[in-house]
C-alpha cells in the first residue's frame, strides 16, 4: 500500500505521514475499499517508527480521537505530532524504547529536554508543554479504556480548582506547569484587524480604494466569514459547519447563534451572539452573493447526485426530509 508522506527525512526516525486513499494498491486487492472499511479516511494521519514499523494500538488511538472529543482536523493534527515527538525522543534519547516502555522518569527527562533545554532556541512555551501532556494524558486514558495498559504510567496528583459551580477537585499530571497567567495578555486592535481584513481578504489598498493587482476570487465571503469569527468567537470548524436555517433573524438587536454540539469542541453544546451589522451582512451574503453562485451552480448541474435525501422544510432546530414523517 502506498502513502502520501508528509514529511520526508532521509535519515531513519520516528515520523508522521498521511494516508493518500486513491494511491493505495496492494497488488490486485482493493486496498482502498479495506481502508475505508477500517474507517480510515483521506488524510488519515499515522507515525511509523525508525525502522517503518506500524503501531497497531497507538496509531488505532490516532484513529479514534475523533470519537474522544477531537473532532478539529488541527487539533487531530496536533496529537498526532507531540505523540510523534515523544516516540522520537523515547528513541533517540531514552535507549530505543518505545511509548509503551515509557515511565515518569522518562517523562522528567522530556520535561528537561523540551521545556529546560540548555539553547533558549531549543525551549518551548509553558502552553506547548501543557497541550503535549494533554496529548500524553489522552494515550494513557485511551489505552486504559482499550486495557491495553495494565496502569497509568505517569504520577498523577488531586488539586481543587474553582469553576462557575464551586470548587472541584481533578486530578492533573504531576508534570503539569501553572499557567503564565500573570503575563500580559497581547491583543490586535480591531482598527488594524480591519486594515488586515480589507487590504488581504477584499483587495483593497491601505488608502481604501481597489487594488487593481487583486485576483482574490470571493472576497466578500472571506471578509465575512473573518468577521463572524472575530465579532462572535467561533472556532473555524464551528463557522464553517453553519447551515443557513441556523444563521439568526434580523428581528433581534442581536443574533444568537445556537452551536450544536456534533460542530463544537469536546461536543458541548453552546450559544454566541453577533453584533447586528455581522447578522445583516450575512443576509446580505445569503440573498445576494451566496444566491447567485447557488442558482448558477444548479443550472449547470452541479447538485445533482445518485442518492440524495431532499429536505421539504427547515428550521434552527431540525429538518424534514421528504418521505420521513418526523422531522
Amino acid at each position: 500500500m502506498s502513502h502520501a508522506v508528509e514529511e520526508a527525512v532521509p535519515e531513519a526516525v520516528v515520523d508522521r505521514h498521511r494516508t493518500v486513499v486513491g494511491l493505495a494498491a496492494v497488488d490486485r486487492a482493493d486496498a482502498a475499499g479495506v481502508l475505508r472499511r477500517a474507517g480510515v479516511e483521506e488524510g488519515q494521519r499515522f507515525i511509523l517508527g525508525p525502522d517503518g514499523s506500524y503501531d497497531l494500538g497507538l496509531n488505532r488511538m490516532i484513529r479514534d480521537l475523533p470519537s474522544w472529543g477531537v473532532r478539529s482536523a488541527n487539533g487531530q493534527q496536533a496529537y498526532c505530532s507531540d505523540l510523534m515527538l515523544v516516540c522520537r525522543f523515547l528513541h533517540e534519547g531514552r535507549g530505543g524504547k518505545t511509548i509503551w516502555e515509557m515511565t515518569g522518569a522518562d517523562l522528567r527527562a522530556f520535561k528537561q529536554a523540551r521545556l529546560f533545554a540548555a539553547d533558549p532556541d531549543e525551549r518551548i512555551e509553558v502552553v506547548t508543554w501543557n497541550r503535549m501532556l494533554a496529548s500524553l494524558d489522552k494515550w494513557v486514558v485511551w489505552f486504559l479504556d482499550a486495557e491495553l495498559l495494565a496502569e497509568a504510567s505517569f504520577r498523577y496528583v488531586d488539586k481543587v480548582v474553582m469553576t462557575p459551580q464551586g470548587p472541584i477537585q481533578v486530578r492533573v499530571n504531576a508534570e503539569a506547569e501553572p499557567g503564565q497567567s500573570d503575563r500580559p495578555i497581547t491583543f490586535l486592535p480591531y482598527e488594524d484587524y480591519l486594515l488586515w481584513r480589507d487590504v488581504g481578504l477584499r483587495g483593497f489598498l491601505p488608502d481604501g480604494g481597489r487594488d487593481p493587482k487583486w485576483r482574490g476570487r470571493n472576497g466578500e465571503r472571506n471578509a465575512l466569514f473573518a468577521d463572524l469569527l472575530v465579532c462572535t468567537g467561533m472556532r473555524l470548524t464551528e463557522a464553517s459547519c453553519l447551515l443557513v436555517p441556523e444563521v439568526p433573524s434580523l428581528a433581534h438587536g442581536q443574533g444568537a447563534f445556537h452551536l450544536a454540539k456534533s460542530a463544537t469542541k469536546r461536543e458541548k453544546a453552546r450559544k454566541v451572539y453577533a453584533r447586528r451589522r455581522v447578522v445583516r451582512d450575512l443576509h446580505h451574503y445569503l440573498t445576494i452573493e451566496r444566491d447567485e453562485l447557488v442558482q448558477r451552480t444548479r443550472q449547470a448541474g452541479g447538485y445533482t447526485w445518485a442518492s440524495g435525501h431532499r429536505v421539504v422544510r427547515s428550521t434552527r432546530q431540525a429538518m424534514l426530509v421528504e418521505g420521513r414523517s418526523r422531522a
